[in-house]
Order: C-alpha cells, then sequence, then structure tokens
C-alpha cells in the first residue's frame, strides 16, 4: 500500500506540475535488494536489480525509450519497454558489487523519441538501502504455517530504524491465489492485524515485506527525477484447514490435497474426527484427479452413526488424509475446533424500548475468543444456518415478565435448537431477563433447555427504585408524555422509544398480570419509618410493596435445592461500585419535582443514607441473592459469583472487558 502510493504520489506530482506540456513527464530509478525468509529464524540473499520507470504526458507521444547513459555503468544503454503513457526496464545482479558494476554512482540519462524527442537526467549519487533486512518474527512466521483462517492474527517484524529518504515507510502485502491483494501500511510500528476471514483457508500465499527509502525533485525542464530504494523480504504459507457446521446436523471440512498429474491413479481424501464421544470419517473418492484439488467433505451427525445432542461446548480435533495408489501423500491436523452451545441474550427493562437490543461488546468479544459462533440478530426467525450467538426480545414494560419466562422456552425449543445440533443452551441475562430466564426454568421447563444461566447485574432479590417508581408514577407519566410533545420526539429513534415507554403505560396490572416494576419490588428490608430507624438497620417491606411473586420464584424447591434447579450451572456478574438506592424512609413522595407541577421524589433520597453499593439501579445484596439461601460454588443447581467488577453503572456492563472475560470464563470454564 505504501509501496504504491509511494510511487503514485511522485507520478501525480509530475503529471500536475506538466500539465501543459507535452513530452516526457518524470523518471524514476528504482533499487531493490531481494531476499527470502525459508523458515522462522532463516532469511537468505536473492540478489539485487534495478527497475527504470519513465512516464509521458499521453500514449502515444513517443514510440521508443531509452536508458543512455548510468554513470559509466556497464548497464547502458538499455531499450525500454513501452505501453501507453509508460516505459520501463529492468536488470538483475547476484549482488551489490554487480550491481555497482552496472549502476554506479552518477549521472543516468533517458531519452525518448519517435515523433521527435525528450530527455532527462537523474542523479544517482547516494545508496539509500536499509541497513535493516525485513524479516516476520519466528512467532509470526510458524503463525503462518497452517494458520486457521477464522482466527485474526498479529503479524510481527523487525523495526525498520534507518529511514534515510525523503519519504520512508513500510509495507506488507499478501498475494492470494484467487488473484487477491491485501495491502498494509503499518506505519512506524512493527506490528500489524489481519482480522479473521481476511484469508481463504487451505491456500497458498505469498507476502512480501518492504523497508522503503524514496526521493524526489524536479530539473530545470520541470521532469519530477525519483530514487526509491526497496528492501524486500517475501515468503510462503498455506493456510490449513477450515471447519465449520454446514447446516444443523452436517460438518464441513475444508482441504486442500496434492496429487500426481497422473490421472489412472486411485486417489482419495478421507478427513477423521471424534465428535461428543463418536469416531467419525468422512472419504472422498477421486476417481481421475490431478495436481491440487480443493474439496469440502461432509460429516453428518445424523446419519447412519448417530451422534448425541450436545449439551455441552464440543472441541475436537480434526485430520485430513490424501491418498494415491494406497499410499499416503499427506496429511493435516487442525486442533480445537470448536462447536459452541447456542448462546441467549435476554435484555432487561427497558431495553427492548431501545434502537439496538443486542449487546455488541459482548458479542464481539466473544467471536474474537471463538470464531466459531455466528451472530444472528434476526428475531423471532432466525436466519443463519447455524446461529449460536442471539438475542431474544420481550415487551418488558407491557408484558408479565413471568410470562415471558414462556415465551422464552418456547422460542429456544421451536426456533433456535431446530437450526443447531445442540439439546440446550446456555443463557446470559442482564437485569430483569435473569428474573424472566429464571421464571422459564422455574415454570416452564427450562431446566431441561438450559445449560447455565449468567446473571449479569440481575436484580434477584428486586430493586429499592421499582416502589418509588411505582408511587411516583404519575410525574414519570407526564414526562413521558410532555417529551412527546418536544422536538425531540421527531428524531425516529427517541420517537420509538417514547411509544414504547407509552405504551408500558399505565403501570397497573390485573390479577393474572404483574407488570415489570411489580415484579421488581424488593424482597429485601428497604423501608424505615424514620431515618433514625433506617440508620439502625431496622428496615422491612411494606405490606403494601409484598412481592410474593418474586419470594416464590425465589423460593422454588428443585429436588429439594431451593431457588436453583440442579440441572443448571448459576453464575453471577456484580458491581458495587456505584451508589445505589438501598432504603427509604418516613413519607417518600413529599418533595416536589420542578418543572413538572404535580410531580413528585423521594426526600430520602436526598439525603446519602439511603445509598448503598450497587451498579445505580440493583443492590449489590439483589445482585447476589444475599438472603436467598441459595447454594453457592460451582457446579449444577449453584450459584458462582465473580469477583466483583468495581464501578460499573447498570446499563454498562456489556461494554466491560472484564464482565466479558467473566462471561466467556463462565461459558468456557
Amino acid at each position: 500500500m505504501l509501496q504504491s502510493r509511494l510511487g503514485r504520489a511522485l507520478v501525480i506530482l509530475a503529471v500536475t506540475a506538466l500539465r501543459a506540456n507535452a513530452g516526457l513527464t518524470a523518471a524514476f530509478l528504482q533499487f531493490h535488494e531481494h531476499h527470502s525468509q525459508t523458515s522462522s529464524t532463516q532469511v537468505v540473499s536473492d540478489g539485487y536489480s534495478m527497475s527504470i520507470n519513465v512516464y509521458t504526458q499521453a500514449a502515444g507521444d513517443f514510440a521508443n525509450g531509452t536508458l543512455v547513459t548510468c554513470g559509466g555503468g556497464t548497464g547502458c544503454p538499455l531499450t525500454l519497454s513501452g505501453s501507453s503513457n509508460q516505459f520501463w526496464g529492468s536488470v538483475g545482479a547476484t549482488d551489490l558489487a554487480s550491481l555497482a558494476n552496472k549502476f554506479p554512482f552518477g549521472s543516468y540519462a533517458f531519452t525518448l523519441s519517435n515523433p521527435g524527442s525528450a530527455s532527462t537526467t537523474v542523479d544517482y549519487t547516494q545508496n539509500l538501502f536499509s541497513a535493516a533486512v525485513p524479516s516476520l518474527t519466528a512467532t509470526t512466521y510458524n503463525a503462518l504455517q497452517e494458520l486457521d483462517t477464522t482466527r485474526g492474527i498479529d503479524i510481527n517484524f523487525n523495526p525498520f530504524i534507518d529511514q534515510k529518504g525523503q519519504f520512508s515507510g513500510v509495507s506488507l502485502i499478501f498475494f492470494g491465489p484467487r488473484g487477491e491483494v491485501h495491502e498494509y501500511d503499518p506505519g512506524n510500528t512493527t506490528s500489524i492485524f489481519v482480522p479473521a476471514n481476511t484469508l481463504h483457508p487451505n491456500s497458498n500465499y505469498r507476502w512480501i515485506l518492504t523497508f522503503i527509502n524514496s526521493g524526489a525533485r524536479y530539473d530545470s525542464n520541470n521532469v519530477a527525477d525519483g530514487l526509491t530504494f526497496y528492501t524486500e523480504t517475501e515468503g510462503t504459507f498455506t493456510t490449513g484447514i477450515a471447519v465449520k457446521m454446514f447446516d444443523s446436523h452436517r460438518l464441513q471440512v475444508d482441504v486442500t490435497a496434492q496429487f500426481s498429474q497422473i490421472a489412472t491413479t486411485p486417489k482419495s481424501i478421507t478427513v477423521n474426527t471424534t465428535i461428543n464421544g463418536v469416531p467419525l470419517q468422512s472419504i472422498l473418492p477421486l476417481a481421475s484427479a490431478t495436481g491440487t484439488q480443493k474439496k469440502s467433505l461432509f460429516i453428518d451427525f445424523d446419519g447412519l452413526v448417530k451422534v448425541p445432542r450436545f449439551i455441552d461446548n464440543q472441541v475436537f480435533d480434526v485430520t485430513a488424509t490424501a491418498t494415491e495408489n494406497g499410499a499416503v501423500v499427506s496429511s493435516a491436523t487442525k486442533t480445537g475446533n470448536e462447536i459452541p452451545l447456542p448462546v441467549v441474550h435476554v435484555h432487561g427493562i427497558l431495553t427492548d424500548c431501545l434502537p439496538d437490543r443486542i449487546p455488541h461488546g459482548l458479542f464481539d468479544y466473544l467471536k474474537g475468543v471463538h470464531p466459531s459462533y455466528t451472530e444472528d440478530d434476526g428475531f423471532p426467525v432466525l436466519t443463519h444456518t447455524y446461529p449460536t450467538l442471539v438475542s431474544f426480545d420481550y415487551p418488558s414494560l407491557s408484558g408479565d415478565p413471568l410470562d415471558s419466562g414462556s415465551q422464552l422456552t418456547s422460542w429456544i425449543q421451536t426456533q433456535l435448537l431446530p437450526r443447531t445440533y445442540a439439546s440446550k443452551v446456555e443463557v446470559v441475562a442482564h437485569s430483569l431477563g435473569g428474573i424472566v430466564t429464571r421464571a422459564a426454568i422455574a415454570n416452564f421447563g427450562g431446566g431441561t433447555l438450559i445449560s447455565k444461566l449468567v446473571l449479569v447485574g440481575s436484580p434477584s432479590e428486586g430493586a429499592t427504585l421499582a416502589p418509588i417508581a411505582l408511587n411516583n408514577w404519575g410525574a414519570i407519566q407526564g414526562i413521558v408524555a410532555a417529551l412527546r410533545l418536544t422536538p425531540v420526539a421527531f428524531v425516529p429513534s427517541i420517537s420509538s422509544a417514547l411509544s414504547c415507554l407509552m405504551g408500558g403505560l399505565p403501570f397497573t396490572s390485573t390479577a393474572a398480570q404483574r407488570t415489570s416494576a411489580e415484579l421488581l419490588r424488593p424482597t429485601y428490608g428497604w423501608f424505615a419509618s424514620t431515618r433514625d430507624a433506617a440508620q439502625q438497620g431496622l428496615l422491612q417491606v411494606p405490606i403494601s410493596s409484598a412481592n410474593s411473586s418474586l419470594a416464590n420464584l425465589n423460593n422454588t424447591v428443585f429436588q429439594g435445592n431451593i431457588g436453583l434447579d440442579p440441572r443448571v450451572e448459576y453464575y453471577a456478574v456484580v458491581a458495587s461500585g456505584v451508589n445505589t438506592a438501598t432504603k427509604v424512609w418516613g413519607r417518600f413522595w413529599i418533595a416536589p419535582l420542578p418543572p413538572f407541577p404535580g410531580g413528585s421524589t423521594p426526600a430520602a433520597l436526598f439525603d446519602s443514607l439511603a445509598y448503598g453499593p450497587g451498579d445505580g439501579i440493583v443492590p449489590i445484596g439483589s445482585q447476589k441473592g444475599a438472603t436467598t439461601g441459595w447454594p453457592v460454588g460451582i457446579g449444577p443447581g449453584k450459584l458462582y459469583i465473580f469477583a466483583d467488577v468495581g464501578a460499573v453503572a447498570h446499563t454498562e456492563y456489556f461494554g466491560q472487558l472484564q464482565v466479558q472475560i467473566d462471561v466467556d470464563t463462565a461459558l468456557w470454564p
């Protein structure tokens, strides 16, 4: 990229300056020092060369081009080839002394002719070759061999220190088998990152790493003269076999094999693996194939040999073997292949009112660590062949969250699992989504479908802000209604969010329906008659705010296990570094809330005593289920609580690296 950009920049500079003058516009001498990296530690010299490029203003200006003199060296005269508005030539040399004999320091004269004539000279007075020879680090060189293209890779190389030219830089280019070219300009760094799926699997690649020093000037006739020195190292590598799910029950393995040119010898490619404890094999006969063969082989999990459906993530090796005339001609093994269980994200309250419910930070992290994941943002209909990162949507304001647990179970059974070979999923639930998922497990058979549940900032015992919101709902309703009359309501995303909020208003319920705010009322003591009582910890749950639905959910008995299904592993990601409303006292709607007359807010919330550790919405005790009596630890039927992530706000969990690491640890222990 930099290499071609430098050349283009010099040419554009010359052509722009001489737009009004017909004839010769630019002449460049390019000196190349060639190397090959043949192993992780060995770089060998491949000689030198000097190339010439001369440009004219328009095609057909001249028919002939010659490098007439070259500082008294033996490389001249040199007849140049021509096409369109460019003339060029190249001469090689085995070593620097031979190159200097042909092209020493001095004045280089170019002449173009027929019809008319034009000439210019380039002065070559200094060797600007880099003293450092480019090379990939041993780790990078080895990592490129049989590269898993589904994973990104850092390409590291030695530093380019002696930048001598008017223009200096580094260029790295990959040349692929299908004619594709990937160019990178690392700048002054010694590393570039090649993203996952940039390169093709089972393919041969050539790379060139170049340290460049270049300069340019104008002669008295306004012709651009340039000298560029390229210190180049190239190498080759072959990417590894590719393994992926082709559909819900077939594994696709892409293999490249090299055979002889004899069409009559019997040939075949065989793939062997063991998945979920079952040995599997696929054989592809190749009757008359010759040379390089790129083939896709398929292994059916539901064919003659049955593989049990997955209840956990699958990690396995695949070996591909090419045979000809009964003899093995090549074999390769790709280790650490993955088929993950589907991960279902269940959002929290209000998230369905936002333009985007997808936890992109978390999904991107998981795909980076495990390229086998496939994200599918469709809902309720999924679109990808084998979706493994999905997000369940539900009406967090207008519906009954416990009933949403039934919808979650149904969607997993009818929409998600049939598109995969899994019989269970793993759920990452934020906020209210944790209660929805636990309801699915307790009341709607979710324990047979969910292997792990990761609770992220989930109010397992409610949140003090819920009864405050219920008791001040008139003011909240007025604010939302007023906002719908302002200019911001014309912004599509805001308009959609406000409509969603109004669709969930008012927060009323019938005996058959619980609203989200009612279900989020605390089961822990949060109210005191006076401030002194609150300070002494004399907290209770007012009878009018009792939350029997959440209490019953927390106390569900599973085969003698309280609250947690012994078929499911539970994890909690918690944060305590943000002040969070935990308690109130007295009459808690006596302070006017301007500019909305009639609105009010708890007077106690202006007192620091009302606050405790949490994530700004959910107190830390509720996140941990501190008073539930749930079994704590690692394994089915237990809750493992990760180390506190600190000052993370309730809506910011999935953008935090430590949270992403914790979720990945839970899914891939």
